[in-house]
């Protein structure tokens, strides 16, 4: 399929790719329901995206602009093509990333009180989206974003990362937040009968088992 000039490929893994260049101004919407497996995307300009289950990334089919920006609702890993040139952009409703190339993780659903921005290598700077306070963060670190930035010194990697591997990883995470991990990836509402939504639990478990 051609697009304004670039050529999309849906490969037979399900995996889906922007080849090419062009002047083309057009934006994408890819949303990955509830239920949904993570899809993989790689952008125009050779950034690799997985985006996870309940979860909405808007992206230009070519990116002509002076900064390559995107934006992200939920939660996505981005593997960020190096271009000195054109800083790489990820918007959020409560966040700011800007990167020139790297790999992080980020988690920002509609109803979370924070975005989670968790860097696996390079260096990126973290801002809310008032531009009111910012932070870099250096591998291993992890950004908590809401009405401040605080970063976290030595951020649990593995579980940030979890759903990429196709498991759920809880560390002392209230119930009902694990609630709603599981409601996204199994597109089902829970209902609690009690009052311990605040209840702290820890596992690791497979996603697909």
């Amino acid at each position: 399929m051609i697009l304004d000039g670039v050529q999309i490929v849906k490969h037979a893994n399900g995996d889906i790719e922007y080849k090419g260049t062009s002047n083309s101004t057009l934006l994408n919407t890819l949303e990955n329901p509830a239920g949904s497996p993570t899809i993989n995307l790689t952008l125009s300009d050779g950034t690799r995206v997985s985006l996870n289950s309940d979860s909405k990334l808007t992206y230009p089919v070519a990116f002509t602009e002076a900064e390559r920006k995107v934006t992200v609702t939920g939660e996505a890993m981005f593997d960020v093509a190096h271009n000195a040139q054109k800083p790489f952009i990820v918007q959020n409703g409560k966040a700011l990333i800007k990167v020139l190339g790297t790999t992080f993780n980020i988690k920002g659903y509609t109803q979370s009180k924070e975005v989670e921005v968790t860097l696996l290598k390079g260096k990126v700077q973290v801002s809310d989206n008032k531009g009111q306070h910012s932070k870099t963060l250096f591998p291993g670190q992890q950004a908590r974003v809401g009405q401040t930035v605080k970063v976290i010194e030595s951020a649990n990697i593995d579980n940030a990362i979890a759903w990429k591997n196709e498991t759920f990883a809880f560390d002392n995470q209230p119930i009902e937040e694990i609630a709603q991990t599981l409601s996204r990836w199994y597109n089902v509402e829970l209902e609690f009968k009690n009052n311990n939504q605040n209840e702290p639990f820890s596992g690791i478990i497979s996603r697909t088992n």
